[in-house]
């Protein structure tokens, strides 16, 4: 299935981006040098995470960082994450990464589900 890269790209120097030629080689050189998961920023994006297709993470972004909360390997890759029956794999991780944390998950009876929100399937959020 190949290996996913995740970087943290900081809008505010998409100008710097656009103009400049060698974005590309200076995304791949710390892709290839660090694998992701340090502090590999330069100013204008963040080397976050790398990993097999096949595993799920749960990562939180904001403050011009990010920080992996949970990873899991194995599962049903793409599948959990763009299907109802690959749920079962995002709730798992969602799961492991509560109890990691000291904490416990629990499914919000249905009669009451309409208090929160569906969960996001599209491919692009902005807040």
């Amino acid at each position: 299935m190949g290996f996913n890269s995740t970087i943290l790209i900081l809008n505010d120097y998409l100008h710097n981006i656009e103009s400049e030629e060698t974005f590309g080689a200076r995304v791949a050189e710390q892709l290839s040098l660090h694998g992701g998961g340090r502090d590999d920023r330069s100013n204008d994006f963040k080397v976050v995470a790398q990993h097999h297709a096949d595993n799920t993470g749960i990562i939180l972004v904001g403050g011009n960082t990010s920080k992996i909360i949970g990873f899991t390997p194995g599962g049903s890759g793409k599948w959990a994450l763009e299907s109802e029956e690959g749920d079962k794999d995002v709730i798992r991780v969602l799961r492991e990464t509560a109890a990691n944390y000291g904490y416990r998950l629990s499914k919000i009876p249905d009669n009451q589900r309409s208090k929160w929100r569906k969960p996001y399937r599209g491919r692009g959020l902005v807040f």
